[in-house]
């Protein structure tokens, strides 16, 4: 599933309207961080930052995060 998520924050849009919205639950995203001392994850959690460096119009949330992303859109 985070491979596929590492994937899918590639992608690029020319219309900057459209956005890519990446959510993982559980308890895997709590490991994701800078601090991760695994070799495997502190690889992902780069890749992660990266594409989302390159790609500002994309999102990678937890499910709580997708929750105020899709309230505050509602809201506008």
């Amino acid at each position: 599933e985070i491979n596929e998520i590492i994937s899918f924050i590639k992608y690029k849009e020319s219309n900057k309207n459209a956005h890519y919205i990446s959510c993982l639950e559980g308890n895997y995203i709590e490991k994701l961080n800078k601090k991760s001392t695994e070799p495997k994850v502190k690889a992902q959690y780069k890749k992660i930052i990266t594409n989302l460096n390159r790609n500002k119009q994309n999102y990678f949330l937890n499910e709580f995060g997708l929750y105020e992303l899709l309230k505050s859109a509602i809201k506008k």
